[in-house]
C-alpha cells in the first residue's frame, strides 16, 4: 500500500537513498550540556554519536525508525510509541501491536508530540533522526537519545542486536539470531543440488521509469546469501544495497533462474512495480516467460520476524526446483 498521504515518512526511494546515507554520515559529537538526565540508577551504552547515559532499566522507550520498532517488538517489549508510516514495512504478526502505539509523527518527529509521551530512552536512526538538523539535540532535550547506524541495509542484525542491549533483552535476540541461523544451515543443506543450480536474483522498483537490482547486501540479500543462495552475475559480489536501472538494463537479469521481485506484505504491487511487471522487455525475460519470477513479501528485511518469512518464502520455491 502507499505511504499515507503528507506522512513525512520515507518513500520506497528515499529508503533507499537514506540506506546509502548511513555509510558516509560522520559522527557529529555527544549531546551537550543541555541532554536530558536520566533519574534513577543509570548505565553507559555507545551510540554513533558517542557515549549515552541512559537508565539501567528504561520504562518509555520512543522509536524513530523501524528497526528499533521492530526489534522492541521481537523481543517482547512494546514502545512507549513510534513513528506513522511503517505498516508497510511491519511484519504480519506485528501489525496490530504496531497499530495500536501512539505515534510522534515522522521520521522527523513532532517534539512536541515525544515530550507528551514522557520518554526516559529514545532510539533514533542516524541516516533518518540525524538528517532534520538540530533535532539531535532536541530529542536529547527531551530524554536520553541513542542513535543508532549500520553501513548498508542488509546489516539489520546488528541494529536489531544493539536495540535489544539497550532495552535489556540481548537474550531474547541471541535466541532468535540462533533460531533464524539454524532454519538458514538446515535449508542450505536440505536444497544444496538445487541451491547449486539456481541464481536468484532481487528487484524492486522505487519510482516510475526504473527499477532496483537488490544486492547481496540488502536488506533480504542477505539472508539469501546465509541460505545459500548463488546471485545472478549483475548482481553477485557487488556491495551496497541497490542499483537503480533503466528499463533498457532489464537484459541485466537474462542469466536469472528465479527472480524474487518486491510486493507488500499483504500480497497488493506498487504503482511503480506493477509498471516495471508491465514492460515488454521484463515480460521477455527467460525467467518471467518460463513462470519463474516469484512476488517476495519480504524483500524488505528489518528484523527476525521478517528474516523468518523471507525464508519460509525461499523455502517454497526451492521445494520446486
Amino acid at each position: 500500500m502507499p505511504l499515507p498521504s503528507g506522512s513525512s515518512a520515507l518513500s520506497r526511494r528515499g529508503l533507499l537513498q537514506a540506506a546509502s546515507a548511513l555509510a558516509v554520515l560522520g559522527a557529529a559529537g555527544c549531546a551537550g550540556g543541555g541532554a536530558a538526565r536520566p533519574e534513577g540508577p543509570t548505565r553507559t551504552v555507545d551510540s554513533h554519536l558517542g557515549p549515552v547515559r541512559i537508565p539501567a532499566q528504561p520504562r518509555r522507550v520512543v522509536c524513530l525508525d523501524q528497526y528499533a520498532t521492530i526489534a522492541l517488538l521481537d523481543v517482547g517489549v512494546r514502545p512507549a510509541a513510534t513513528v506513522d508510516g511503517l505498516d508497510d514495512w511491519m511484519p504480519t504478526e506485528h501489525l496490530e501491536a504496531y497499530r495500536s502505539l501512539p505515534r510522534v509523527g515522522g521520521y522527523q518527529p513532532e517534539f512536541e508530540r515525544v515530550l507528551s509521551v514522557r520518554p526516559d530512552l529514545i532510539i533514533g536512526n542516524s541516516a533518518f533522526t540525524l538528517s532534520g538538523g538540530s533535532t539531535y539535540e532536541q530529542l536529547s532535550g527531551i530524554a536520553p537519545t541513542v542513535i543508532l547506524t549500520s553501513r548498508v541495509s542488509g546489516e539489520w542484525q546488528e541494529m536489531a542486536l544493539r536495540a535489544a542491549e539497550i532495552v535489556n533483552r540481548p537474550e531474547q535476540m541471541h535466541r532468535l539470531r540462533d533460531e533464524y541461523l539454524a532454519r538458514a544451515a538446515d535449508i542450505r543443506e536440505t536444497y544444496a543440488p538445487a541451491l547449486r543450480r539456481t541464481r536468484f536474483n532481487l528487484v524492486a522498483s522505487f519510482k516510475s521509469g526504473s527499477w532496483n537490482l537488490c544486492l547481496p547486501d540488502s536488506w533480504s540479500g542477505v539472508v539469501l546469501a546465509e541460505a545459500g543462495c548463488r546471485f545472478g552475475t549483475a548482481a553477485e559480489g557487488r556491495t551496497g544495497s541497490a542499483v537503480e536501472q533503466s528499463y533498457e538494463q532489464l537484459g541485466a537479469l537474462n542469466d536469472t533462474d528465479v527472480l524474487l521481485y518486491q510486493t507488500n506484505p499483504d500480497g497488493s504491487v506498487d504503482q511503480a512495480m506493477r509498471a516495471l511487471l508491465d514492460q515488454a522487455p521484463y515480460q521477455n525475460l527467460p525467467v518471467v516467460r518460463e513462470s519463474r519470477a516469484v512476488p517476495f513479501k519480504n524483500l524488505y528485511v528489518f528484523g527476525y520476524s521478517q528474516a523468518r518469512g523471507a525464508l519460509d518464502e525461499l523455502e517454497a520455491v526451492l521445494r520446486t526446483r
